[in-house]
């Protein structure tokens, strides 16, 4: 993956993190089913989307296959201790020396540590404005992770045109657009 500068990685995935986590500490005990801008997800399930890849972190990074299915509950009755305990290793494994620099086992296969700390970064950031909608939280992301995040993704556009990041149903937006607004159309949802 090809950049216009270098980005830390692991800096932006725990600020990212600890935005999400307070987006999540606010979801209300009687949201949990609420639907969420990704169709096929209550919140519950988005939240358990995240954690399962937080959790899949320090295997990827040892490039190892995760235990975790798809679609295994992975919050249990407490998903807030859930998404902390997975953050704290996931962290950890992007912050070890050399981490960005190994290959890491990505869904798309092995990839630089990097190009798959990217990834989780862009999920987590995406899902944190996913999960602000569904439970009427202020959605307005951190500038910093935006704009890092838009200059990466969208020299990339074409990527991003799968049906998990919206497809064809890309919402259009005016060149006045702020880069929020910009990074949600690139990944299929409308600020």
């Amino acid at each position: 993956m090809t950049t216009a500068k270098q980005h830390d990685y692991p800096a932006l995935y725990e600020k990212t993190i600890a935005q999400a986590r307070k987006v999540l500490a606010g979801v209300k005990p009687d949201q949990w089913s609420n639907a969420t801008p990704c169709t096929d997800w209550t919140v519950r399930q988005l939240v358990n989307h995240m954690v399962s890849g937080i959790t899949r972190v320090k295997y990827a990074m040892n490039n190892e296959q995760s235990p975790i299915q798809p679609g295994q509950d992975v919050l249990g009755d407490n998903p807030l201790a859930s998404f902390d305990k997975a953050s704290k290793e996931a962290i950890a494994t992007f912050k070890a020396p050399g981490a960005m620099e190994k290959t890491a086992l990505g869904f798309r296969g092995p990839q630089p540590g990097s190009a798959y700390a990217y990834g989780q970064f862009n999920d987590i950031l995406i899902h944190t404005w996913d999960l602000a909608k569904a439970t009427g939280q202020n959605t307005t992301l951190d500038k910093q992770l935006v704009e890092a995040d838009y200059e990466i993704a969208a020299p990339q556009g074409e990527r991003w045109a799968s049906p998990a990041f919206g497809g064809a149903d890309k919402p259009s937006i005016g060149a006045s657009a702020d880069t929020q607004a910009k990074l949600l159309a690139l990944m299929g949802r409308k600020a």
